[in-house]
């Protein structure tokens, strides 16, 4: 039995930036994507004020009821629900049967099998959009499980189907090479935004900061352990969405009625936000940090960026070309 590395060296191929190890056309198609673009810099902590803000779930429930209380004035309640009943009927659970201890205070656990919240609909036409929550997942999952989720992308048989349809929220995506669950962060916006890869992946059993915010250009996911932020961005066209299908924790929600997803999230879920704005990466920080702090955000480091000097320009370019149809391989 022999057994050798890979052949390609990633980390000697300067200008190759799609990672085959051989500088060509491609390599420029991705550097014409990334040109001039930089890292989001120094960010200072921002107090998030609540405008827009159309809920805010501590997730401190624990009582005989199946209430998840909204603690901003909004009073936009959520139900948590547990699978359907023999007549197709979700089924309430009482929040004191899946209260765990939180990142603050108390969260709600999930099984993974048919566990859920369902937040009323925000019913507003909006394509700037900001969710955030704190998860601690379990070591398996399953492909696209949910955490801040909205759809009425189902409709029962014989019922018109809305117009707009849309689909869109944070979730996890998907190794798109096998199609098995790998707990990276996605998002989805009616369209394919799901087959984007962030580079951001969510550890198991560890209390985990997690955000998206978009805007009509400009999607970014955010990822922090409390400590450190990190963040993705993705340039793409987002259309306003009606928002008029409940929002659903811990379920994806895009495949039947309400409590027949097999993307159900196993773990736990505390403070959860949504805004129907656009938060900066200075409230986001806030958010991650539960306070005050700065951090330096470099650029993603799957951009265009040869020399690593936090931008994408004509330097990135001249090492691109100096390497040009080379081909690094072992040995």
């Amino acid at each position: 039995i022999r057994l050798y590395p890979t052949r390609c060296v990633v980390a000697e191929a300067a200008g190759s930036f799609t990672n085959d190890c051989y500088v060509d056309i491609y390599d420029l198609g991705v550097l014409a994507r990334d040109w001039l673009m930089s890292g989001i810099g120094n960010v200072t902590a921002t107090l998030p004020s609540d405008a827009n803000l159309y809920g805010h779930w501590t997730m401190d429930d624990d009582a005989k009821d199946p209430n998840v209380l909204d603690s901003s004035v909004n009073g936009n309640d959520g139900v948590l629900y547990k699978g359907l009943s023999g007549a197709g009927v979700p089924v309430p659970s009482e929040t004191e049967d899946h209260s765990v201890a939180g990142i603050d205070g108390t969260a709600l656990e999930f099984d993974g099998d048919d566990d859920y919240v369902e937040i009323p609909a925000m019913n507003v036409y909006s394509n700037t959009i900001t969710m955030t929550a704190w998860v601690k997942r379990e070591v398996e999952g399953h492909i696209y499980d949910g955490i801040v989720f909205s759809s009425n992308a189902w409709v029962p048989e014989g019922e018109e189907v809305p117009d707009p349809n849309y689909t869109a929220g944070l979730e996890f995506g998907s190794d798109t090479s096998t199609w098995e669950t790998n707990f990276e962060l996605a998002y989805m916006w009616t369209g394919y935004s799901w087959e984007w890869h962030t580079g951001l992946f969510v550890p198991p059993q560890e209390w985990t900061f997690t955000a998206l915010t978009v805007a009509p250009e400009l999607a970014t996911i955010y990822m922090s352990d409390g400590v450190t932020l990190q963040a993705a961005r993705k340039y793409d066209t987002h259309e306003p969405l009606p928002w008029n299908a409940p929002i659903h924790l811990a379920d994806q929600m895009q495949f039947g009625p309400a409590g027949e997803s097999d993307r159900f999230f196993p773990g736990a879920i505390d403070d959860v936000r949504i805004y129907n704005r656009t938060l900066s990466t200075e409230e986001i920080l806030y958010l991650a940090l539960w306070g005050s702090g700065s951090q330096y955000l470099p650029l993603e480091p799957w951009r265009a960026n040869a020399n690593s000097d936090d931008v994408v320009d004509l330097q990135d370019y001249a090492i691109m070309a100096d390497n040009w149809l080379t081909e690094v391989l072992w040995p």
